[in-house]
C-alpha cells in the first residue's frame, strides 16, 4: 500500500500526538511521586521555590545534589571558585574569613531552610569566606551555576524568579554588612575617644 504526502503527515501528527501524552502522564506521575519526596516538600518551602512551577521545581529536584558533613568539616575554602548553591536541609553552617593575620572573623550562622553560596549563581566569583559544618551529620542540598543556566534555559520565566530572589538576598546581606560595619567604626571610634582621654 503507497501513501501520499497527506496520509503520511497524518500518522506523523497522531504519532506525535501520542507521544506528547504519554511525556505528559511521565511528567504527572513523577511529579505524583514527588509530592511524598522529603527533599521536594523541604525545598518547596523556601522562599525561592514557592512562586515558581510544580515542573520547574521538579526539573531542579532532578540535578538537586545531597551532601553530609561532620563537625568541623569544611564545605568550601576562603579563595576557592564557586560554582554551587547550598541550602541547609539538617544541621548549621558557619560561616567566616581570615584577615592577613590569620585572624579568624566570624560573618554569620546558617541554620536550615538559610542558603549561602548564592553569589556563585549570578557570577562564577571566588569565594569571600570560609563556610565549615558545626555539627555532625549537616545535610546540605547544591544546585549548581550549570543547573539554574538550563533551568533558564527550559523556563524562562521560573529561571528569572529564582535569579531575582538570589539577587534580592545578595543587596539583603549587603545591606545588613553595611550597617555591621557603620556600627562597628562607630564603636572604635568611641573606643579611641575613651583611649586618648586615659593618655591624657
Amino acid at each position: 500500500m503507497e501513501f501520499d504526502g497527506t496520509m503520511t503527515g497524518y500518522y506523523v501528527n497522531r504519532a506525535m500526538k501520542i507521544f506528547e501524552k504519554l511525556i505528559q502522564r511521565a511528567s504527572h506521575k513523577a511529579l505524583g511521586d514527588l509530592a511524598e519526596d522529603e527533599n521536594y516538600l523541604f525545598v518547596r518551602k523556601n522562599y525561592l521555590f514557592k512562586e515558581i512551577s510544580a515542573e520547574a521545581v521538579l526539573f531542579i529536584m532532578q540535578r538537586l545534589v545531597e551532601r553530609r558533613y561532620t563537625a568541623d568539616e569544611l564545605v568550601f575554602k576562603q579563595d576557592n571558585l564557586g560554582i554551587c548553591l547550598f541550602i541547609v536541609k539538617q544541621g548549621c553552617i558557619e560561616i567566616y574569613l581570615r584577615t592577613a593575620d590569620n585572624e579568624k572573623i566570624v560573618y554569620t550562622t546558617v541554620s536550615v531552610g538559610g542558603l549561602f553560596g548564592e553569589m556563585s549563581l549570578i557570577s562564577a566569583t571566588y569565594r569571600t569566606a570560609t563556610a565549615k559544618a558545626v555539627e555532625n551529620d549537616t545535610i546540605l542540598l547544591t544546585l549548581s551555576t550549570f543547573d539554574i543556566d538550563a533551568l533558564t534555559a527550559q523556563y524562562p520565566k521560573e529561571g528569572m524568579k529564582i535569579l531575582k530572589g538570589i539577587t534580592d538576598t545578595i543587596a539583603d546581606n549587603l545591606i545588613s554588612t553595611t550597617k555591621r560595619l557603620r556600627t562597628t567604626e562607630l564603636e572604635n571610634r568611641k573606643l579611641q575617644e575613651k583611649l586618648a582621654k586615659y593618655e591624657r
